[in-house]
């Protein structure tokens, strides 16, 4: 399943893309612009979210949202 997790910087992106990958999970780093919020950086990766969202916490990654594309943005 294809999910987006949305993080408070391009900085925070980029760390959370290498741990991912290093734990398995390749991601694409995807930037969001909305009129409400400005620019967003997200990682597009498949898998199951409760894994993923566990490795981001346990590297302390702060996620702003986190679910399908719809649902995070």
């Amino acid at each position: 399943m294809m999910n987006t997790a949305i993080l408070p910087s391009e900085t925070y992106a980029r760390k959370a893309q290498r741990i991912l990958t290093a734990n398995g999970y390749p991601s694409e780093l995807v930037r969001f612009t909305s009129p409400r919020e400005g620019c967003r950086f997200g990682l597009r990766v498949v898998g199951k979210p409760e894994e993923i969202q566990d490795i981001l916490r346990n590297a302390g990654i702060p996620v702003k949202a986190f679910g399908n594309e719809r649902d995070a943005i």
